[in-house]
């Protein structure tokens, strides 16, 4: 357990093993709200981690491709609501799938004028 990060946590979550997405949207819905007000970010560095993906061993979650669509959709509208700058890194994710589940996020994002449509291509 790394104490010195848990001491940097201001809005910390528990999930339960297997957690699928109507569970974990819901809670990113209820605390996203407070984390972007106390106190205001100037930036979010979002790590968009895949390892929350159903039948990944380590993330041990079970979240749909779509949920993890969703839950970016989520991440970037809040961000862009409040005039806060955002940069989406990726991490984890062991599974064949990861690269086309975050291609087909970033898409979601730019078909709903989510993202700028000069980001992409």
């Amino acid at each position: 357990r790394d104490h010195a990060a848990a001491t940097q946590i201001t809005e910390p979550v528990r999930l339960d093993m297997y957690t699928e997405d109507e569970v974990y949207l819901s809670l990113l819905k209820l605390h996203l709200p407070h984390v972007l007000r106390n106190p205001k970010p100037r930036a979010i560095i979002y790590n968009a981690g895949t390892d929350v993906l159903e039948g990944d061993a380590l993330g041990c979650l079970s979240v749909s491709d779509s949920g993890v669509s969703q839950r970016d959709a989520i991440v970037f509208q809040a961000a862009r609501q409040n005039n806060i700058p955002i940069i989406m890194v990726t991490s984890g994710g062991y599974q064949r799938r990861t690269a086309s589940v975050i291609a087909n996020s970033l898409l979601n994002l730019w078909e709903k004028g989510i993202i700028a449509k000069n980001v992409i291509g």
